[in-house]
């Protein structure tokens, strides 16, 4: 009988999450200089971190939060995959009581809608998108669907995953656009602190009061990727 090799999915998750580190690293070179009308903002604040030499994301959610002023709504947690963005974006949430927005949900979501439905008018799909508060939680709706509790397996998938990246980089104007507009419209409706996780291309386009790099060695990065697929 032939063995199965189970560590095959694996591997081809973790080759294309590398790959998308690659492709970002490109994406960020090229929008040094500004597109698209967007415009870059300059942080009150901003710290670098090396996730990989602090034990658990707590531990580095205590170091942003202490380095963070009073008066400070907007934390920004920019990094590549696996430097610990969403698990110290969370740990932020759940201790500053505030709300977390992920711009990879919207990328993840704008891919899946290209390989289901071909759909490639992301100014259209943008207009739609809003945010709405659940238990204390942000949840991404596209009309009456909710993105965040319903499509979870489905944007975490590896085809999405593999084409990630392409799709990021002629969806990043849009995207950006409409989470600015949800920023604000979060910031006037409530006085919660208002965390937002990212990769750097995206993250230097929109307001912030104190912003985070996270960066990590590369073993450490690798390990972080297989055991959030495992």
């Amino acid at each position: 009988m032939k063995k199965v090799n189970k560590k095959g999915p694996k591997r081809e998750i973790d080759k294309e999450l590398i790959a998308r580190d690659m492709e970002d690293e490109k994406i960020e070179e090229s929008n040094k200089k500004l597109t698209g009308g967007l415009k870059a903002y300059t942080p009150r604040k901003s710290i670098s971190i090396d996730s990989g030499k602090i034990l658990g994301a707590a531990n580095v959610a205590k170091i942003i939060i202490k380095e963070s002023r009073p008066g400070f709504r907007i934390i920004s947690i920019a990094g590549l995959s696996g430097a610990g963005k969403s698990s110290t974006a969370e740990h932020l949430r759940k201790t500053l009581k505030g709300v977390k927005l992920s711009m990879g949900e919207v990328f993840r979501y704008f891919t899946y809608l290209t390989l289901k439905e071909g759909e490639k008018n992301f100014q259209k799909v943008s207009a739609r998108l809003r945010y709405e508060v659940s238990k204390n939680k942000l949840n991404l709706f596209d009309g009456n669907l909710n993105i965040t509790k319903n499509l979870v397996e489905e944007l975490r998938n590896a085809n999405v995953e593999k084409n990630l990246p392409a799709i990021s980089k002629i969806s990043q104007t849009e995207a950006i656009k409409m989470m600015g507009r949800e920023i604000g419209r979060l910031k006037k409706e409530s006085d919660r602190k208002i965390i937002i996780e990212g990769r750097s291309f995206t993250i230097d386009f929109l307001p912030s009061d104190l912003r985070v790099e996270l960066f990590a060695d590369e073993k450490i990065k690798a390990q972080r990727r297989k055991k959030q697929y495992s």
